[in-house]
Formats: C-alpha cells, structure tokens, sequence
C-alpha cells in the first residue's frame, strides 16, 4: 500500500510530555545555582571589603569626633619623617624650630 512508506509518527504521550517538562525544570535549577553561586561569591566580596573599610575606620572615627587637627598631625608626621632621615645619615635635612636657632647662636 502507498501509505505504508509514509510513517505517521505517533502524538507524545503523557510520558513523553512529562520527561520533556522535567529535563526543562532541571535545566533552569541547574542554570539557577550558577547564577545564584556567582551572585554568592559577589555579595561575600563585597562584605569583604565593607569589613575591611569598618576594620581599617572605626578607630578613626573617635579621633576625628575629639577635634582631630590635620595640620598638627602634617607638622608631627613630618617631623618623625625628618627625624628618620637624620638617623639614617641624611645631612641635608636641616634642624627646625629652636634647635636651628641653637646651632646658629653656637656659631656665632
């Protein structure tokens, strides 16, 4: 007969269709932990570095709070920076304030 070389192919049964709807729900829970192990690895990242600027600036905060001077502290850092250099051997950074004034008077 003619119609025997044109097989019909059946309808998906009920099994067919149920294997096809789980491998899809699988698919998205599997596409699902990946995204959601990236955006974990992100937000522990972030948390990282946010502890690290609370660990790095908590003490701060009560030394500003007590009237931090920056100037003071520029003169200070700066005069324990001088002071290494001429430990060190350095003779080019002179003696400031009242010790410049006594190395002069001795000259005289």
């Amino acid at each position: 007969m003619h119609l025997d070389a044109f097989p019909v192919e059946p309808e998906p049964d009920i099994l067919d269709r149920s294997a096809a709807a789980v491998s899809h729900l699988l698919s998205d829970a599997r596409a699902a932990i990946v995204r959601l192990d990236a955006e974990i690895a992100d937000k522990q990242d972030q948390r990282r570095r946010a502890k690290i600027i609370v660990e790095a600036f908590a003490p701060v905060l009560p030394k500003l709070d007590d009237g931090y001077d920056a100037a003071d502290d520029a003169r200070k850092s700066y005069e324990v920076a001088v002071e290494a250099k001429r430990v060190r051997g350095d003779k080019h950074w002179p003696k400031r304030g009242s010790d410049k004034a006594e190395n002069q008077a001795g000259a005289a």
